[in-house]
């Protein structure tokens, strides 16, 4: 892949009328940390800076990075710059994945949200970190590029997707349409979003049950009829995900053909979410609803 290429592609993606994955050139860079901010109860926000963001490549929601730490001796193993890639060499260093919540290109800031829990290494580390300190980013080696045609939109996760849905729905276009469902543990891990106004929000709160790895939701009638070529979805670092639709007393069980996402490693906290967008249909006077299924692996943190 050369520069000229990779923006060729973008652009025919976008001008298209189906997703695709669009690699990107992948940079390594040493970043400073700017700030550090709580986003709800959950999350933290953490902001980099610094002369290596000069470059930094940023189009689309369906983008993470690796965070790089040293190992348990101390020792920071970096992966090898190759061209406009990287060569992970052995051995492999520690990382962990999370999605890019905001690239500021003006600024020269990137912000980065970490859901807070105990056990976790970049968890723990974004808990603690001060201003002034470093680390090595890698990435983002691409993105889920999905043009602005469709229909219908519909995203969901629990709370570790939340930073991904966030910015899928700030860059959908003003008049898109959809649905956007979120678990969440309770009302205090709510956060603003900034959703077209045809785009209905929905927060699901778990309690003090665990984040289950399946979850059914009440959909509306015609996500369910569309025609298996219609619908499309797309996983942000999910590594598997299944979805099945059925109508409660409206015929048999229909299973569109999918196309997911998925990121190798361990240790991924980058957005588990899948996002489903449908091609314009005839609209239907029927009120049944659709029963979406999502099926999604969780990796520890």
């Amino acid at each position: 892949m050369n520069l000229a290429m990779y923006h060729e592609r973008l652009a025919e993606v976008l001008a298209s009328t189906h997703s695709d994955k669009v690699p990107y050139p992948i940079g390594l860079r040493e970043l400073e940390v700017v700030r550090r901010a709580p986003v709800g109860s959950g999350l933290v926000r953490i902001t980099f800076g610094g002369p290596e963001l000069e470059g930094f490549v940023s189009h689309v929601a369906d983008e993470h990075l690796r965070l790089i730490f040293p190992d348990d001796t101390g020792a920071l193993n970096l992966p090898e710059r190759d061209g406009l890639s990287l060569r992970w060499t052995a051995p492999r260093p520690i990382s962990r994945e999370y999605s890019v919540r905001r690239f500021d290109r003006d600024a020269n800031e990137l912000d980065i949200e970490f859901v807070l829990h105990p056990g976790g290494l970049a968890s723990e580390w974004a808990a603690t970190v001060q201003p002034g300190e470093r680390i090595h980013i890698a990435g983002p080696p691409g993105g889920v590029v999905v043009p602005d045609s469709y229909d219908r939109y519909l995203l969901a996760g629990d709370i570790t997707a939340l930073p991904a849905i966030a910015r899928w729905l700030e860059m959908l276009p003003r008049s898109a349409r959809g649905w956007a469902v979120i678990e969440v543990a309770d009302a205090s891990e709510e956060v603003t979003l900034d959703a077209p106004e045809g785009v209905v929000v929905q927060w699901l709160h778990r309690g003090d049950a665990a984040p289950e790895p399946q979850t059914c939701w009440r959909l509306p009638y015609e996500l369910s009829t569309c025609p298996p070529e219609n619908v499309s979805t797309s996983g942000s670092q999910v590594k598997q995900a299944q979805l099945s639709h059925c109508v409660d007393g409206c015929g048999p069980k229909r299973s569109p053909r999918a196309a997911t996402t998925s990121s190798p490693g361990t240790g991924n906290a980058a957005s588990p979410t899948s996002m489903i967008t449908t091609r314009p249909q005839p609209t239907t006077e029927n009120s049944h609803d659709s029963c979406s299924r999502i099926q999604q692996a969780r990796r520890p943190q």
